[in-house]
């Protein structure tokens, strides 16, 4: 059976010796795991489009907080999932940051 997975970190497997002791892979199938660390609610979206193109078996997916969101982190250059419900109450100035797509540009 051939099952893709997507999600944050939790699924990814992060801070775990290996990403393999991730819940995924206890499966006991052929798994490509899509899942990836700080990822928001958009981007597992956008995992589960790719995941559907390549046609498996199943799809299982792990959900992140309604809270992360996409935000362009600056220092790295690249998108990355941030918890903005706390830092907007604090730094008012970006609270009209939006571009209108879900993505906030926000100095990290």
């Amino acid at each position: 059976m051939f099952i893709i997975t997507c999600g944050d970190s939790f699924t990814q497997g992060e801070g775990l010796e290996k990403q393999t002791q991730a819940y995924p892979y206890l499966l006991n199938a052929d798994i490509k795991n899509l899942a990836q660390s700080g990822a928001s609610e958009y981007l597992i979206t956008t995992q589960i489009e790719q995941a559907v193109k390549l046609k498996p078996n199943l799809i299982i997916v792990g959900h992140t907080s309604e809270y992360r969101w996409e935000v362009w982190d600056a220092r790295n250059e690249c998108q990355q999932g941030f918890i903005i419900a706390n830092h907007i109450l604090k730094n008012e100035k970006y609270s009209n940051n939006s571009t209108g797509r879900g993505t906030w540009h926000i100095g990290l």
